[in-house]
C-alpha cells in the first residue's frame, strides 16, 4: 500500500434474507431408471449435511460465498484476487511471492504449520488463488494468516530469483516436450493469434525472462488494491453469520480495502468467437520426434452453457481405458499405447482435446480411426445402460469428493475462478443425472459435427512424413 493512504472502507454487510443469495440444494433429482440402484440418490450414513451456499459481501466489498458444512473438522477459506489477463508470466510468480517470498513470509508459514494450519497458493486462470485449512477451533488464526499473507506481501533480491530461475527451468522442459508446439499452434488457431488464451511457451518464456521484482510487486499491489473484483470462499461447521463476522474482523485488522490510486476495471478478457467448419490441419516438422504426434481439437461447451452436463459426460464415454478413443485405436486397431483428452474450461471459452502417438506409417489410419469414433457417438444414440453407468460413476466420485471441507471448496472453486456462482453438490449430481442420450447425441453433433462444430487437428512428424500423408509440410 501507498505510505500514508487511509481506506475509506464501506461498513459490513450483515447477511439478512433481503440481501443474501441461498443457493439451495436442488429438489428435482429425477426419479432413477431401473437400471439405477433404488437407494442410488439416498445420503450414506456417514455423510455430513453440506449447507447452502450463502452470497454476501465482507466489509471491503469483496464477494463472499459462504457454506456450513456440519459433522467436519476442518474449516477451509479460499481467497480468489484477480489479476488480469494482460500478466501470464508474472501471474506464476505469484504463488511464490505469496507463501516464500521473504524470511518473514516464510516464518508466518512455518507458524501456520505449527499450528496445524494448511497452505497452498496456486495460478488459476486469470486469478491466484490462496487456500488455508484449519482444525476447527483455529479459523481465527487462519483467517489472520490469509490476510497477513495477502497484504504484507514482500519478495527479497534473492529470493525473487530463485522464484524466476524456476520457473524459467519449468518453461524450458515444456520448449523441450514435441507435443507442445502442436498444442500451441492449435491453440492460436482455436482462440486467435492476439487472444490471451491463445499464447504460446516460447511466448510465455520470453515474457518471464523480463521480468523483475518491481514489476511483480506493482501487478500484485494493483490487484489487491481492488477488492471489490476479488472472492471469499468459506466452508465450515460454523454458521455462515460467524464466517462473515470472522472474515470482517480478519479484513480490518488487515487494513485491506480499495486503493484509490488504482482505479478502472482490468481489462477485459475478449470473448471467443464461434466457429464453424474444419480448417487444414496444422502440421509441425520436427525431426526429434521418434512417434507422429496427433492432436485434435474442436470448440467445447463453457461450464454455464446447456450443453455442459451431457458434454462432461461425453468426456467420460471417451476418455480412459474404458472410453471411445482407447477402444478403437489401442483395442481395435493397435496402433497407441494409449490416449488422453483435455478439456480446457476458461472464463470466457472452452476447448476439447485428444491426443495420441502413432508410428509414422499409422497416421492416416488413425485419423480415419478418430472419425469413426466420432461419428458413432453423434449417428448412434448411447446405450442407456453405459449411460447409466457413467452417470453413477460421476454420481459417487463427487459425493467420495464432498465428503470434507476440502473437497467442497475445490468442487466451487473451479466455478469461482471461471466467475460463475457456485452449485450445491446435489445440484451438480441432478443436472448430469438428467442428461438423456438424445442430449449426448444431440450435443456430439453441436460440438463435432462438420457443419456446426469447429475442429483442427494437429500433426508433428518429420517433413517426409508429412508430405506422405498430407502432401505438404506446411508449418504455423
Amino acid at each position: 500500500m501507498a505510505a500514508g493512504y487511509t481506506p475509506a472502507y464501506m461498513p459490513s454487510v450483515p447477511i439478512t434474507s433481503a440481501n443474501a443469495t441461498f443457493l439451495q440444494p436442488g429438489n428435482y433429482l429425477p426419479a432413477p431408471s431401473v437400471l439405477v440402484p433404488p437407494n442410488a440418490f439416498m445420503p450414506r450414513a456417514n455423510t455430513s449435511p453440506i449447507g447452502p451456499v450463502v452470497k454476501s459481501r465482507v466489509m471491503n466489498g469483496a464477494a463472499a460465498h459462504l457454506q456450513q458444512v456440519q459433522g467436519q473438522k476442518v474449516s477451509q477459506i479460499s481467497v480468489i484476487l484477480p489479476v488480469g489477463p494482460l500478466f501470464p508470466s508474472v501471474q506464476s510468480l505469484v504463488p511464490g511471492l505469496l507463501t516464500n517470498g521473504s524470511a518473514a513470509t516464510k516464518a508466518l508459514v512455518t507458524q501456520a504449520a505449527a499450528d496445524g494450519i494448511d497452505i497452498t497458493a496456486i495460478p488459476g486462470g486469470e486469478k491466484i488463488i490462496l487456500s488455508l485449512s484449519s482444525p476447527i477451533g483455529k479459523e481465527t488464526a487462519m483467517i489472520q494468516t490469509a490476510m497477513q499473507l495477502l497484504t504484507r506481501p514482500v519478495v527479497d533480491p534473492v529470493t525473487f530469483n530463485t522464484l524466476k530461475q524456476d520457473q524459467i527451468e519449468a518453461f524450458r522442459k515444456l520448449l523441450d516436450d514435441p507435443k507442445v508446439p502442436v498444442f500451441d499452434a492449435l491453440g492460436k488457431q482455436l482462440y486467435g493469434m492476439q487472444h490471451p488464451y491463445g499464447i504460446s511457451v516460447p511466448d510465455l518464456y520470453a515474457d518471464l525472462v523480463k521480468q523483475d521484482a518491481k514489476t511483480l510487486m506493482d501487478v500484485y499491489q494493483f490487484a489487491l488494491g481492488k477488492p471489490k473484483e476479488a472472492s471469499v470462499l468459506f466452508v465450515s461447521p460454523l454458521p455462515v453469520a460467524q464466517q462473515q463476522a470472522l472474515l470482517d474482523q480478519g479484513i480490518q485488522s488487515a487494513r485491506w480495502f480499495a486503493n484509490p490510486y488504482h482505479q478502472g476495471p482490468f481489462p477485459a478478457t475478449p470473448r471467443v468467437q464461434k466457429r464453424q467448419g474444419k480448417i487444414p490441419p496444422v502440421l509441425i516438422p520436427s525431426n526429434k520426434v521418434q512417434r507422429a504426434h496427433i492432436v485434435r481439437a474442436w470448440q467445447a461447451p463453457t461450464v454455464e452453457s446447456v450443453d455442459y452436463p451431457a458434454f462432461v459426460l461425453i468426456t467420460q464415454l471417451l476418455g480412459g481405458m474404458t472410453g471411445g478413443w482407447f477402444k478403437e485405436l489401442r483395442t481395435r486397431q493397435g496402433m497407441v499405447y494409449s490416449t488422453q483428452q483435455g478439456y480446457n474450461l476458461q472464463k470466457n471459452g472452452a476447448d476439447y482435446n485428444v491426443s495420441a502417438e502413432v508410428n509414422f506409417d499409422k497416421v492416416g489410419p488413425a485419423l480415419q480411426s478418430m472419425d469413426r469414433v466420432i461419428q458413432e457417438l453423434i449417428s448412434q444414440p448411447v446405450d442407456l445402460q453405459t449411460l447409466e453407468k457413467v452417470k453413477l460413476k460421476y454420481m459417487r466420485e463427487v459425493r467420495t469428493q464432498t465428503q470434507s471441507s476440502e473437497g467442497i471448496a475445490a468442487v466451487n472453486l473451479d466455478r469461482l475462478t471461471d466467475d460463475h456462482m457456485p452449485l450445491h453438490p446435489n445440484d451438480l449430481i441432478a443436472r448430469m443425472m438428467a442428461v438423456t442420450p438424445q442430449d449426448i447425441q444431440r450435443v456430439a453433433a453441436t460440438v463435432f459435427g462438420p457443419q456446426s462444430g469447429f475442429e483442427i487437428t494437429g500433426v508433428s512428424a518429420p517433413a517426409g512424413v508429412l508430405q506422405q500423408w498430407f502432401g505438404s509440410t506446411r508449418r504455423v
